[in-house]
């Protein structure tokens, strides 16, 4: 259900275009706001920023963390989803080699 940015209203696209230039060419940032009706995105922007905020707080205290430190954190994560879907597709890729040759005893089925 990704919706190209010039599909939104123009209020909205507006607004994220102030905002930050690019933010909607973000696959992350869709998916998030995708369940959202457009004209709610940029409230449902500043309510995640304001628990982005809160939960920075919860694990690393008062103390600012870096531009790069930010970066890394976000590249972090993202990197660890990618590893796990990759880790995923190999498990069922395995699993489905297992289930093949274990098929191969009947021969009405064939394994791809």
């Amino acid at each position: 259900m990704d919706r190209p940015a010039g599909s939104l209203p123009a209020s909205v696209s507006t607004w994220f275009s102030a905002q930050e230039p690019g933010l909607l060419d973000s696959r992350a940032v869709r998916r998030h706001l995708e369940p959202y009706s457009p004209h709610t995105w940029p409230k449902v922007t500043r309510l995640t920023l304001l628990y982005g905020v809160a939960a920075l707080r919860k694990a690393y205290g008062q103390q600012p963390l870096s531009v790069g430190e930010l970066e890394d954190l976000v590249g972090t994560q993202a990197h660890t989803r990618a590893r796990t879907r990759h880790a995923r597709r190999a498990v069922f890729r395995a699993t489905s080699k297992v289930v093949c040759v274990v098929s191969q005893s009947t021969p009405q089925r064939s394994c791809v």
